[in-house]
């Protein structure tokens, strides 16, 4: 995701796709979501959609954090989808 200059530094991209997805939540349109990240800064967005009664698929490396990959109804780790 590009990041305006006005939002800089590590977690500005998490920051903007957070908010971009609380919106998209709001609208009632979606029933689930997918987050692509292994990163746990996301473990408190996928709760929160599940408290809204969403469903989360969460897609992830294999060394994505237990507490992120237990926050998502489904998580898919993307080892399993390589083919050789």
């Amino acid at each position: 995701m590009l990041c305006p200059r006005r939002a800089t530094g590590k977690n500005a991209s998490d920051l903007i796709m957070a908010l971009d997805a609380m919106d998209l939540l709001h609208t009632g349109m979606f029933d689930g979501f997918c987050l692509g990240s292994s990163d746990s800064d996301f473990t408190t967005l996928a709760m929160r959609m599940r408290q809204d009664g969403v469903k989360v698929y969460g897609f992830g490396r294999g060394h994505t954090p237990q507490g992120y990959v237990a926050a998502c109804d489904k998580f898919i780790y993307l080892e399993s989808l390589e083919t050789a």
